[in-house]
């Protein structure tokens, strides 16, 4: 994966502001199977905070 130790936030890739990872366990095997990018509170306010700014025009959008 390119981005494997990002988030996706406000339409981009971003370096989580309180880094962790996270074990991701493969339930057939109960083994590693791979890492994810965790966070903290901080970049949990990143993300409310962008989807708050988008909200207005993402609404507004008709479907399709």
């Amino acid at each position: 994966m390119r981005h494997e130790r990002e988030r996706y936030v406000n339409g981009g890739w971003v370096q989580p502001l309180q880094p962790t990872l996270l074990d991701v366990i493969d339930p057939s095997t109960e083994e590693l199977f791979t890492r994810v990018t965790g966070g903290g509170p901080r970049d949990v306010d990143r993300s409310v905070a962008a989807a708050r700014r988008a909200f207005p025009q993402f609404s507004a959008t008709s479907p399709r």
